[in-house]
């Protein structure tokens, strides 16, 4: 779970390692577009377990977006959080 995802390349470096497990790429749809963008134009195949969520996190409560997003709570999960907390003016596990 890459929170805040933007143009973080692990779930591509490391495809081959993690096809076992879902992934999932939280980010604003216009970043998540761009990204996608940018991986066609170089060729990068996107892994058939990457799953790009658009969520504004400012505005939807993060436990909403992900069930809609199909993500089982009891699943055992990494959450990846880098960079992001900078920008929130919520908490994202705070349902409002």
């Amino acid at each position: 779970m890459l929170l805040g995802a933007g143009y973080d390349s692990r779930a591509y470096r490391f495809a081959r390692l993690n096809r076992a497990s879902r992934v999932f790429e939280l980010d604003i749809a216009p970043t998540q577009n761009r990204k996608i963008k940018c991986l066609q134009a170089a060729r990068v195949g996107i892994p058939s377990q990457v799953e790009f969520v658009p969520i504004n996190f400012n505005q939807e409560p993060l436990s909403s977006v992900l069930e809609k997003a199909g993500y089982q709570n009891r699943d055992k999960t990494l959450f990846i959080w880098k960079g992001l907390a900078t920008i929130l003016t919520q908490n994202p596990w705070i349902r409002p």
